[in-house]
């Protein structure tokens, strides 16, 4: 990301996840708004919305973005801003009836569900309908919670979880699920840990729950990757190589990416983090090398800023996929890094998952391929018979 932020936003529209607003420093709010194209992985800058927030809402209905209250530096605030992405503009709509802060939001049915933060009444929702350009008020929250719960939409539903009691400084477990069809609350099975400040998004039909913080303070004492299935309930994941709060996580692609947020040292960071399958990716823009360990479940990346958690280019680690130059025009060299001297059977996909090249290579030697393919992001299978690694092709 072109600049460190917490207490940001992010939403999908299109092929881009815009990074919208947040704060810069201890105290500061921005209005910058940054996109991320997925295919490309290329960080652009868009307009700026009229008001700096952090800590606000954003979401995607009908093509276009909703950049939702939040904090301005010295208050909550209730501003409604729409974004149009063929003009690149912002215009102001309705106000939300309730000015708040560090509150959870969701899409469910076209409409945007606000519950919970500060400084309104903590079990007030409120909903958006952009087609109308209306709010109306729904059936109050039966727990309330005032800072920085985690929301999400599945099977129709809005999900809220976790956060914070400002006034005791306690972290919650609790689970609340609206149900728009009958305007009720009930009560959903609560969370492994008590958590607020963690970044959710929603893959492959599971919530995901990452990082955030079970105390008073900014620190991220959590590491976890949690997930919720209404069938299955909560279960564990591939923890964070570094715990975060307050990050923005968005699910794009198959994949799901994790911006931005407060590190340990409570400092606004511009880590990317991305989960493909039960692997991860470790790759950011300027990276000559991608590289992904297949004896390692998680690896991470910085895009900037003087943190450097993975340390990984140019070195080739075991079990892994070395791929130089990458981007690339379609040439490239790979080098499959291994304990063992075999072969390899390298298998390289598009995003749909179709197979476009097979090759058999010597593992720990350098081999040059050509893929004659279109501007994108591809997929490399490498397999052995101890093992097998993924990682991430880009042609520019």
């Amino acid at each position: 990301m072109p600049t460190a932020k917490a207490m940001a936003a992010a939403t999908l529209l299109d092929s881009c996840i815009y990074v919208i607003g947040g704060s810069t420093s201890a105290t500061g709010v921005t209005n910058s708004v940054y996109a991320y194209n997925v295919y490309t992985d290329t960080w652009s800058t868009k307009a700026s919305m009229s008001y700096a927030r952090a800590e606000l809402a954003v979401a995607t209905v009908g093509g276009k973005i909703y950049a939702i209250g939040g904090y301005d530096g010295s208050w909550a605030v209730a501003t409604v801003e729409e974004y149009n992405p063929a003009t690149n503009t912002w215009s102001t709509k309705t106000s939300m009836p309730t000015e708040r802060s560090q509150f959870s939001w969701a899409v469910v049915g076209g409409k945007i569900y606000a519950v919970g933060g500060w400084i309104g009444s903590y079990t007030t929702l409120e909903v958006y309908d952009p087609a109308t350009d209306t709010w109306t008020t729904k059936a109050s929250e039966p727990f309330g919670r005032i800072e920085y719960g985690g929301g999400a939409a599945l099977g129709g539903k809005f999900y809220y979880m976790g956060g914070k009691d400002y006034w005791n400084s306690v972290a919650y477990d609790t689970m609340t699920i609206y149900n728009p069809a009958t305007d009720s609350w009930s009560t959903g099975t609560s969370m492994p840990h008590n958590r607020y400040g963690g970044a959710v998004t929603v893959w492959r039909g599971n919530i995901y729950y990452l990082g955030g913080t079970d105390g008073g303070t900014w620190v991220p004492t959590y590491e976890n990757n949690n997930y919720f299935n209404p069938t299955s309930g909560w279960n564990s994941g591939t923890h964070l190589i570094y715990g975060r709060s307050n990050a923005a996580a968005v699910t794009a692609n198959d994949h799901i990416y994790l911006i931005g947020g407060l590190d340990s040292d409570s400092n606004p960071i511009v880590w990317n983090h991305e989960y493909v399958d039960s692997e991860e990716i470790s790759y950011g823009p300027g990276n000559s090398v991608i590289t992904i360990d297949h004896s390692h479940t998680t690896s991470e990346t910085t895009t900037g800023g003087d943190k450097n958690p993975s340390a990984v280019n140019n070195i080739s680690l075991n079990g892994s996929i070395n791929i130089f130059p990458n981007p690339c025009q379609g040439a490239f060299t790979i080098k499959i890094a291994s304990d063992y001297n075999e072969t390899a059977t390298i298998q390289i996909v598009d995003i749909f998952g179709k197979n476009l090249q097979t090759a058999i290579i010597p593992t720990n030697t350098t081999t040059g391929m050509q893929l004659n393919a279109p501007v994108g992001i591809y997929t490399i299978i490498g397999i052995t018979a101890h093992g097998k690694s993924i990682n991430k092709l880009v042609i520019e």
